[in-house]
């Protein structure tokens, strides 16, 4: 029965997995369907000295592009192969530099679509996630442009909440990055809101890890919080598709046992763990082997009474 049950978390952590995934894939093939239009190529060509009319089609397009999620999906732009937001459907961007973002160089050097890892706005300071494409001259093949959405990270925790109690009652995902930083957490055992643990590391990280994540914006300026789950940590950075099994607490204080699957996503560097209380994980084994005692006990004073 233990073997069920761990089936049933690492099938749970799988189905998140997958639901994150799809969510990534859906985007990096929208935004390559979506940089293939013409308008976008012409703009780009024309800058700065574009004529009104152009512009304000180029606007009407991005516009579109961001009502498929009018919640989540918060900013469609245009930049040019400087890495100048040119045209963004939230104004206050235009004109920013994002020619230090990865999502800009990766996918003006591959011509790829790309997803960047959630990152820190200089604008306003809240976590995003960016999908990018090159946008090309469909005479010449050569790139004048990016193409840019812009998604706000609590669509990673609306994904992960909506994948509680796969596993059973009080079952949750946790969501991780490269860097055991979590991005998403389903639930949280000391009565408070999981989201007040995103962003924070499952242990401590040294001091150079953190000035490295914040020159390429993956933290906030501020010294981010940690919680003290160093087994929990070593496991995850050694993750082994193998051996994806673990046991944890999330809170010194409560020190809540639990038991959990671990699964690495196919899209980006991210890994889902999957967890349960342990108390309500053996439960169904604990029950089994009570009433096999009975069983038993019945049967041996069922042969006394024979005897």
């Amino acid at each position: 029965m233990i073997k069920s049950a761990n089936q049933s978390l690492n099938a749970a952590a799988s189905q998140t997995v997958a639901n994150i995934d799809a969510f990534v894939s859906a985007n990096l093939m929208a935004i390559v369907t979506e940089a293939q239009q013409e308008t976008l190529a012409s703009y780009l060509k024309t800058a700065p000295s574009t004529s009104p009319a152009l512009k304000e089609q180029v606007l009407n397009t991005l516009n579109t592009l961001i009502a498929k999620d009018k919640i989540f999906l918060v900013s469609s732009a245009i930049l040019d192969t400087n890495g100048q937001n040119l045209l963004d459907t939230h104004f206050p961007q235009i004109g920013q530099d994002e020619s230090e973002r990865d999502y800009f160089q990766v996918t003006l050097v591959t011509g790829e679509p790309f997803v960047s890892n959630v990152e820190f706005s200089e604008l306003d300071g809240k976590p995003y996630l960016y999908f990018s494409q090159s946008v090309r001259d469909r005479e010449t093949g050569k790139v004048v442009g990016v193409l840019r959405s812009q998604y706000s990270a609590t669509k990673l925790q609306h994904i992960v909440l909506e994948n509680n109690n796969l596993a059973g009652s009080f079952s949750f995902p946790i969501l991780l990055d490269d860097k055991n930083l979590r991005l998403a957490q389903g639930y949280r055992d000391d009565g408070n809101l999981p989201e007040e643990l995103l962003f924070q590391f499952l242990a401590p990280p040294e001091a150079d890890t953190i000035q490295e994540l914040q020159a390429i914006y993956r933290l906030p300026p501020s010294i981010p919080n940690a919680t003290k789950l160093t087994k929990f940590d070593e496991f995850a950075a050694n993750f082994s598709p193998e051996r994806p099994y673990f046991d944890t607490i999330l809170s010194e204080e409560k020190k809540v046992k639990y038991a959990g699957a671990l699964e690495a996503t196919q899209t980006i560097s991210w890994k889902v763990a999957y967890l349960r209380p342990k108390s309500v994980f053996l439960q169904p084994i604990k029950i089994q082997t009570r009433n096999n005692l009975l069983l038993a006990f019945g049967t041996t004073i069922a042969a006394i009474g024979v005897g």
